[in-house]
């Protein structure tokens, strides 16, 4: 890998669901398209970290989040069709369960309320 251009900040949001569920939502462009990932993205200039996390849950699907936490900070590199990417990502976790709205069409792919598994569950 080259030289970084530059370090995108970027939010997300662990968004909890019914009935023990996780929302994911499908990239439809950058470097993890075709993925599913927790609902976020880029950190606007001047925006909290909070709110865009906020905000990028209501864009990609439709969830209104109130109180959320902070759970860590990852730092991700690598390579794409446009160069070098450095990502410096903030993920926070929703207190209060959200609900995709029916019929709700973000900017990105689809959208998924999938049940969540405790990893110490999942067996080899």
């Amino acid at each position: 890998m080259g030289g970084y251009a530059k370090v995108t900040v970027a939010a997300l949001a662990i968004v909890p669901g019914p009935d023990s569920t996780i929302t994911f939502v499908e990239q439809i462009r950058g470097p993890f398209s075709n993925h599913l990932l927790l609902p976020g993205g880029r950190v606007e200039f001047g925006e909290d970290l909070v709110e865009a996390a906020r905000r990028e849950a209501l864009e990609e699907a439709g969830a209104f989040l109130g109180e959320l936490s902070l759970t860590g900070v990852y730092e991700m590199r690598g390579p794409w069709a446009q160069g070098d990417y450095h990502v410096v990502m903030f993920a926070f976790r929703a207190e209060q369960r959200a609900v995709v709205p029916e019929g709700f069409h973000g900017d990105v792919g689809k959208i998924v309320q999938v049940p969540w598994t405790p990893f110490d569950l999942i067996r080899r």
